[in-house]
């Protein structure tokens, strides 16, 4: 940990100190004989406040004698609002982080305000302008935005939504993939059982025009997985029989939202296709086992750009004042899936919103770091890992010069710890210590292994694994259920527990200060 500082008083403090001590006269006991003139002048306005007789009113032009007091109360507000002289840094980041965190409403800000960050979507471009004004408005240096390469633009407009209309009103969960067709507007048209076969097909083929056509077959798994392929002839059919669309449905009740990114083929005129939550086909189907008839209509307008979008990371940093070549990062994506409902907030705003308010902690230090730290938010997770890939292959000659790499991207939870080498575990050790001790029960834990892994696939920590940079992803605990939201609708800001949130701020507030300030490089095995 870094050694204390000592701080000096500041001279206006100092001033008022000592004003106060040398007037200040304390007020006679309760009951004391009258005294003399001079002796009484000696102790106007010094009568308690709150005693036996009638309060006296002050007016602004009030004696010498009761200045003092209204001195010592400015001098010790101001004392209040100043860093302790005994604290150390890892103090005052642990007040700033912890006692004055800022942390949910940016995470407020990214996902009620600007919401879901498809990569090359109109909203990952709106949250990669606020998180670099923010950057600047913090005093970061070198912040910018540092393209790759450009992905076909697609974009929901507002408003979307599903719903059976007859027999009953029944609002439905949905989504439909990314850079599929969406409905131009409400569709509303009645519901078929998907045929299978062409005997089927023609028993119904007289009320497929304008039809939604809804399969009892579910989707595996989460909600992505595959099933059997349906009868290519039967679905070629149905699209020239002019349904308006296919619905499928989940396995549960959880919705997941992926996507190929691309754009329609004009020679291939496609059809909306919707998810739906298990229960909702469930209560359809059930209307149309009974022979009651069922009218659905989805509104889900897609937007496509007409040229390709450009995508990049977001970068900024803290110089570091000795050894600026060398460099500590902290690092998630900012992007996320956008199906309807999902704000992309545990995946992945709340790591986005943990670099970002370790970024203000630390820009408010008057210390600068001895490395620097670089905070950086990547685009294209979902689609694999493209932020971070571009920037290994960008960067190649100067990954010796990288101490360590961190990833936030495991949801809402607090940080549980890390796995790490036995010559890595001292700096981490020394940084959890502190941090249990400021969140009890929320300790972070050193899992020692033998090596570091060559390979480890899933986030942004892959490709510099791959290179032999020492990359971390944080563990979680706090028994949050990341499967319930991972990609799904319930993505949402309600999920998120603020004290978690504010620990995983602090702890890698801690750890990246250490890290830029030790001795050396931290060690690759």
């Amino acid at each position: 940990m870094p050694l204390p500082i000592e701080l000096t008083t500041p001279p206006v403090t100092k001033m008022y100190l000592t004003i106060a001590s040398r007037s200040l006269v304390p007020p006679p006991p309760l009951g004391t004989p009258r005294r003399s003139r001079r002796s009484a002048a000696v102790h106007r306005g010094h009568a308690p406040l709150y005693g036996t007789g009638p309060r006296r009113r002050l007016a602004h032009n009030a004696p010498m004698s009761h200045r003092p007091f209204r001195l010592l109360a400015a001098a010790l507000a101001l004392a209040a609002a100043l860093p302790s002289l005994s604290a150390t840094v890892d103090d005052r980041i642990v007040d700033e982080a912890k006692n004055r965190s800022q942390a949910m409403r940016h995470l407020s800000h990214l996902c009620q305000k600007i919401g879901p960050r498809l990569t090359g979507s109109e909203n990952l471009d709106k949250a990669s302008r606020w998180a670099m004004d923010r950057f600047r408005a913090w005093g970061l240096k070198n912040v910018r935005f540092e393209p790759y390469g450009t992905m076909p633009g697609f974009d929901r407009a507002p408003g979307a939504y599903a719903r059976m209309v007859a027999p009953v009103r029944r609002e439905l969960e949905f989504t439909a993939m990314a850079w599929t067709v969406g409905t131009d507007g409400p569709l509303r048209g009645p519901a078929v059982v998907a045929p299978t076969t062409m005997d089927e097909l023609l028993a119904v083929k007289d009320r497929l025009a304008g039809a939604w056509v809804v399969y009892r077959e579910k989707l595996g798994g989460r909600g992505s997985g595959q099933t059997a392929q349906p009868n290519a002839e039967v679905e070629e059919l149905l699209d020239k029989a002019g349904i308006a669309g296919r619905v499928r449905a989940t396995s549960s009740e959880r919705i997941q939202t992926h996507g190929r990114p691309g754009r329609p083929d004009p020679s291939k005129p496609q059809k909306p296709f919707f998810l739906v939550r298990s229960s909702d086909l469930d209560a359809i189907l059930d209307f149309l086992a009974l022979g009651t008839p069922v009218t659905l209509e989805f509104n889900s307008v897609h937007r496509f750009s007409k040229e390709d979008r450009p995508i990049g990371n977001v970068i900024a940093e803290i110089p570091g004042r000795e050894k600026s070549e060398e460099a500590v990062i902290l690092s998630a994506h900012l992007d996320s899936w956008d199906g309807p409902g999902s704000q992309g907030c545990q995946d992945n705003g709340t790591g986005s919103t943990i670099v970002m308010e370790v970024a203000r902690v630390l820009a408010s230090l008057p210390e600068k770091p001895r490395r620097t730290i670089r905070f950086i938010l990547w685009s294209g997770e979902e689609q694999g890992l493209l932020g971070s890939s571009a920037y290994v292959r960008a960067n190649e000659a100067s990954l010796d010069k990288i101490s360590a790499v961190f990833v936030e991207d495991a949801g809402g939870g607090f940080d549980a710890g890390v796995a790490c080498t036995e010559k890595q575990a001292p700096l981490f050790r020394t940084v959890f210590e502190r941090v249990a001790k400021e969140f009890p029960g929320l300790a972070p834990e050193v899992r020692v292994v033998d090596r570091m892994p060559t390979r480890s696939g899933g986030s942004d920590h892959a490709p510099f694994v791959a290179k032999g940079v020492p990359a971390f992803f944080w563990r979680k605990g706090g028994g949050l259920s990341y499967g319930l939201i991972w990609h799904t609708q319930y993505d949402r800001i309600e999920q998120v527990r603020s004290d978690y949130l504010v620990q995983a701020c602090t702890n890698n507030a801690l750890t990246v200060w250490t890290l830029a300030n030790a001795p050396t490089l931290l060690p690759r095995e």
